[in-house]
Order: structure tokens, then C-alpha cells, then sequence
């Protein structure tokens, strides 16, 4: 079931780099810089950014669904989902400084290897933008540009605070 589960989510991934899509910023959108943007501790609560708007709804009923039916492996402690997001709040800062230092060293393997490892964690939790941007910086690193793939970092990591500060919330509102 999870496998079907990450395939649905690997579509909906593909499907969030279409213009069309939510969450997901646009070519010509501008992004504004980290130092522009305040982090979700600086935000008041009324001004944070819901849920809805980092985590794909669908996903988080499914992981619900599974966490509610028994299906979180034995000798595991606490909720499927609790489980989920305090793996992805532990690994995913240090895959993204992984990336950042591969960048630096202009190591194209690994940053392929970071950005795909942390593109399924997040496919996993239904961050869907946190994906496209991962498998965008896939393929800008498959192509040979690294620079540009370097300057997606800085929006990878406001992503991943915003995505910190939803998982936190999707988690407590149980």
C-alpha cells in the first residue's frame, strides 16, 4: 500500500511542475530572498502559511488513514505519521547542508544522490513543491548546470522551514 502510495505521489509530483499547479512557484515568479523572508518563529501564527498550503491534503489523509489502521510497523514507538515527520525533521536539514556542500564542490553525483533521496521524502509526506524543486534540481544537475542548480538551495531551505512549521502543525492537530 505504501508503494502504491509513493507511486500516486510521484504522479502528483510530476504534475506540480506544470504551471498550473499549487504551491509550486512559476518560472517568472519571484522568489523572494531568506533574508526577505521572515521564518516561521519571526511570523505570527495568524500570518503562517496553513497547512494546505506545504503538505498535499490527500497525502496527509492517507498517512492518517494508515497511522488509524494499525499498519505502523511493529516495535516502532508512537504514530506512523509522528514517526514520518520526525525522520524527515531530523534527516532533511542535513540533506540539504549535504547538498549545499556538494554544490560547493561542484560534485554533480552526489547532489544528484541528495536532491533524489530528499525529492522521496518529501514525495512521502506530500510536500509536493519541496519535490518539484528537488527533481528540478535533478535534472539542472543531469543537464551539467550546476550553477543554476546551486541557486535552487536558498529556496530549498525556505521551503523546508515552511514545511517544518506545517508538519509540526499537521501532527499536533490530530
Amino acid at each position: 500500500m505504501i508503494q502504491e502510495a509513493a507511486r500516486g505521489g510521484e504522479a502528483r509530483v510530476q504534475a506540480a511542475d506544470s504551471p498550473a499547479a499549487p504551491n509550486v512557484p512559476t518560472p517568472n515568479e519571484t522568489v523572494p530572498t531568506p533574508s526577505e523572508t521572515p521564518t516561521p518563529s519571526e511570523t505570527p501564527t495568524s500570518q503562517r502559511a496553513p497547512v494546505r498550503a506545504f503538505i498535499d491534503p490527500e497525502r496527509l489523509a492517507m498517512l492518517r488513514e494508515l497511522d488509524s489502521s494499525g499498519a505502523h510497523a511493529a516495535g516502532m514507538t508512537g504514530s506512523l505519521l509522528r514517526d514520518l515527520v520526525d525522520g524527515f525533521l531530523a534527516s532533511a536539514p542535513v540533506a540539504v547542508a549535504d547538498l549545499r556542500a556538494a554544490a560547493e564542490r561542484d560534485d554533480a553525483t552526489a547532489m544528484q544522490e541528495v536532491a533524489h533521496h530528499l525529492k522521496g521524502a518529501a514525495v512521502t509526506l506530500g510536500l509536493a513543491a519541496m519535490a518539484a524543486l528537488c527533481a528540478e534540481v535533478e535534472t539542472l544537475v543531469s543537464s551539467g548546470a550546476l550553477m543554476s542548480a546551486r541557486g535552487l538551495i536558498p529556496r530549498l531551505e525556505e521551503e523546508l522551514n515552511g514545511a517544518r512549521s506545517a508538519l509540526d502543525a499537521a501532527v499536533s492537530s490530530r
